[in-house]
């Protein structure tokens, strides 16, 4: 019974990591995720082709991370609902995929009818779309060049 339930939870998680990663790089990438041996395996195909590269790596664990939390706002999972991904554009990533996560998080914002239940905060280095570059999306604008723009205005060491 254990087993039956872990796999129909398995398969929930993956159905939702699959509207993810579709809603983030398009309808025509199919996302799996596998378990097997207490290993997570991420998988995302083009058109029936399974892709390999380091900015998809990247894409894929970004799409796993805000799967793990959608999971959990909609009831389902533990995840705190909080996230935080700091400037997670790849050099290869196109801005289409990076404005994804942007896209993504503003659509369950507003599923949420304006309550939402999470927080994600993304940093970036390059402007958000548009209509998400006021409050209450964008809070705070840091500029690393200069001591007075960093986050804490002071230099870590």
């Amino acid at each position: 019974e254990y087993r039956n339930e872990a796999s129909l939870v398995a398969n929930d998680f993956t159905v939702l990591y699959d509207k993810v990663i579709r809603y983030v790089m398009g309808m025509q990438v199919v996302g799996r995720v596998k378990l097997k041996d207490g290993s997570i395996k991420l998988e995302a195909s083009y058109y029936s082709a399974n892709q390999q590269s380091a900015a998809l790596d990247a894409v894929k664990n970004i799409c796993f991370d805000i799967t793990t939390m959608v999971y959990s706002v909609i009831g389902k999972g533990t995840h705190p609902r909080f996230l935080i991904h700091d400037g997670p554009r790849v050099s290869d990533v196109t801005r289409s995929i990076y404005l994804g996560y942007f896209k993504l998080m503003h659509a369950l914002e507003m599923a949420s009818h304006d309550s939402p239940n999470f927080q994600y905060i993304i940093t970036t280095t390059e402007p958000p779309p548009e209509e998400l570059q006021k409050e209450p999306w964008l809070i705070c604008k840091l500029d690393a060049t200069e001591t007075q723009g960093r986050l804490l205005k002071c230099n870590l060491e």
